[in-house]
């Protein structure tokens, strides 16, 4: 073999070893990039998975919100109606039927109530009046204790002094 021969056969080897170091770099650049592909697409899934779980969580929130809102819409509007059928003796609520209410003595012009401490009971007149009715800003001492536990016991509504609607009744008026 000549020299000619064997520098070709040398430059063959050589260039086919080149050849095969670029198409072994080529292919370990193509695995790299194919394994940056796939770890950029499972974090961009990761991201993806979180804002899903972010948007049901705030979502859930939401829901939870208007859940109790609507708690407490219905609540106060049972609680509304709980208080309309107690005064008006609903028939829906049979636990609510309310006595009639009872017929209170006019009490004489002398005897009206007062600041002083000889004001009589004015439901029994019989006993100086201890407790009163509260409504809006007056309270209005005319009952004994007694009658204002026997006129709360009967859900009484209006005022015997003014007529007007009774938030609640005051047992000791000073």
């Amino acid at each position: 073999m000549s020299d000619a021969e064997m520098a070709a056969r040398l430059q063959v080897e050589f260039d086919a070893e080149v050849a095969n170091h670029y198409t072994a770099a080529a292919e370990q650049e193509q695995r790299e990039a194919a394994e940056r592909s796939r770890r950029e697409a499972a974090e961009q899934e990761q991201r993806e998975a979180a804002e899903r779980w972010e948007r049901q969580v705030a979502q859930m929130a939401s829901d939870a919100e208007m859940a109790a809102r609507l708690q407490a819409g219905l609540d106060a509007e049972a609680e509304a109606e709980a208080s309309v059928s107690r005064q008006q003796g609903d028939s829906e609520h049979p636990d609510c039927i309310l006595t009639p209410q009872p017929q209170m003595p006019q009490m004489p012009p002398q005897q009206s109530p007062g600041f002083g401490s000889d004001v009589l009971c004015c439901y029994c007149l019989d006993r100086p009046a201890t407790a009163g009715v509260l409504h809006m800003d007056s309270v209005h001492k005319i009952l004994c204790r007694d009658c204002a536990v026997v006129l709360k016991e009967q859900r009484l509504a209006d005022c015997p002094v003014c007529r007007k609607k009774i938030e609640c009744f005051v047992m000791r008026v000073f």
